[in-house]
């Protein structure tokens, strides 16, 4: 049985292995699991990617939709099934949005894997049925299966690292992406590696993989030496832990020593990123931040994660963490060790944000000179708690589908013209709540990108949140200002989904139309 696994990935500047599909591989190894595609820049229209995956006479295809490429694997999905109705298409991944009328709406998809199940105990008795009985027969069998007709019960699952190692079972395959980024320049080979699964946590706006509110599962210590080891012998340059919650656990800290130690010895890897750092009490952060500086993988940036700085909005998204004070201070310290750049990490558009909010966040990006990383804008993931009826009643919230950029918020000159970008997903983001309006949104939207230009400017006697406030009463004034107001109203309508958040009328973003009209800014 033939099965192809289609993850485009956000983008095509970094080269980085497919863990899910090492993982299921690894899993299910009597099936031919066809080999996923690795340099993306080599497609450039669906014609050729559909052709591409035809000719290998699949199956089986299972698409795992994230928020960035749910639109391209829907397209090619739809497309095989065209050419191949008895192809069997499975669909994971985060970003599902399913609903009674699913199967209806998306004829082409015969099976999910709930949003949030672990990929691994579906396919695995999934493939067992299919293979002996050419059907599902036994649904309830099947952890976290929907299927016309049924929907699971099964929607969280304590997840046990057993079983052989995805990375030990697969280092050809690792060879093989680490070989294309080496033919690059200027590219790295990223692996996203996890020491554990699950989060305990509930935050409103996310959906984790293997499901929020659930025990955390560890791998051990043994294994993850081990792994470890392989990457580093193979020259993997980054290292991406993808735990929801990393530090968590007492060993985090040995395991960032560990990887100390892999780097002194091999030369790799030479960057650690975490993309999850662990909501514990200061005394059990700072422990994690302090490994992670003393063994230079903190480099020369500390991101500070907060979400807001307000406790009715934290209250409002179910964010649990340090206090503010509490994160201020870690980010204090470590800017007086000589961390050049403090990054501050917080959502514009929450329910329970004000003009007042945004503006006194100002503050922050001022005293850590952090103009540059504006806020994330909040965007609406369709499994999420934020996404159900009853959420977006209680907080009037108001959405808007919008387009995604290229490469968020890092560099607006680099566009692919890979088919990575010609069929990139739009987002549904928030552009209202009970506490502020689409105009409100408009004016946070505009100066958080303005402020990449304004916030160095500001004199360090003045306060940050009156000084942009001030401006931004100046700007809507101005005649140059009146096609961005025009361009903003056609965003909060929903009538540039198909567009590039970032840039105004697809030609520049809004930070470059401020720097052009600086002289004209009181």
């Amino acid at each position: 049985m033939n099965i192809y696994w289609l993850n485009p990935p956000l983008s095509t500047r970094t080269l980085y292995p497919d863990l899910g599909w090492m993982n299921f591989k690894t899993v299910c190894p009597e099936y031919n699991w066809l080999d996923p595609i690795i340099e993306w820049e080599d497609y450039k229209t669906l014609d050729s990617l559909v052709e591409h995956i035809a000719n290998q006479n699949p199956d089986i295809l299972c698409i795992s939709t994230y928020i960035w490429n749910f639109k391209l694997c829907h397209l090619v999905a739809k497309t095989l099934k065209e050419l191949n109705p008895k192809l069997v298409v499975i669909k994971g991944g985060p970003q599902q949005g399913y609903t009674n009328t699913f199967f209806d709406e998306h004829p082409y998809i015969d099976y999910l894997c709930y949003s949030t199940g672990h990929g691994e105990y579906f396919l695995k008795p999934f493939l067992e049925q299919l293979t002996e009985h050419g059907s599902i027969v036994e649904p309830d069998k099947i952890p976290f299966l929907i299927m016309r007709g049924y929907e699971t019960s099964v929607k969280q699952m304590k997840f046990g690292f057993e079983g052989k190692s995805a990375i030990e079972e697969n280092t050809e395959y690792l060879l093989k992406v680490k070989g294309a980024a080496n033919l690059r320049e200027q590219s790295s080979a990223e692996f996203f590696y996890e020491t554990t699964r699950g989060c305990p946590y509930s935050c409103v706006y996310c959906e984790w993989g293997g499901g929020t509110g659930t025990k955390v599962s560890r791998k051990s210590i043994d294994v993850i030496k081990k792994e470890l080891e392989i990457l580093s012998i193979l020259g993997y340059e980054e290292i991406g832990i993808i735990d929801a919650n990393f530090g968590i656990l007492p060993r985090d800290a040995d395991v960032l020593r560990v990887v100390a130690d892999l780097r002194d010895t091999y030369g790799y890897p030479q960057h650690v990123y975490m993309y999850g750092l662990a909501k514990v009490k200061a005394e059990k952060k700072e422990k994690i931040l302090d490994v992670l500086y003393e063994t230079g993988y903190m480099g020369t940036s500390y991101n500070m994660a907060l979400q807001s700085i307000d406790d009715i909005v934290l209250t409002n998204i179910k964010r649990t963490d340090i206090a503010l004070e509490e994160n201020l201070n870690l980010a204090r310290k470590f800017k007086a060790k000589g961390v050049k750049e403090i990054k501050v990490e917080l959502i514009l558009g929450l329910p329970g944000s004000t003009v007042d909010i945004f503006y006194n966040e100002m503050e922050l990006y001022q005293e850590f000179n952090a103009w540059f990383e504006p806020r994330n804008i909040m965007t609406v993931l369709p499994d999420s708690e934020f996404a159900q009826k009853e959420y977006k009643d209680k907080y009037k919230v108001k959405t808007a589908e919008i387009g995604t950029t290229e490469n968020e918020e890092a560099d607006t000159e680099y566009v692919s013209d890979s088919i990575i970008n010609e069929y990139r997903s739009s987002l549904l983001s928030v552009v209202g709540t009970y506490s502020y309006s689409s105009e409100d949104w408009k004016e946070m939207f505009f100066m958080n990108r303005a402020q990449r230009v304004l916030g160095p400017l500001i004199p360090k006697d003045m306060k940050a949140s009156i000084v942009l406030k001030e401006q931004y009463k100046s700007i809507k004034t101005k005649s140059w200002f009146k096609p961005i107001d025009n361009w903003l109203t056609m965003l909060v309508n929903g009538e540039l989904y198909d567009r590039d958040i970032i840039l105004v009328d697809g030609k520049e973003p809004i930070e470059e139309i401020v720097r052009k009209n600086l002289k004209d800014i009181s």
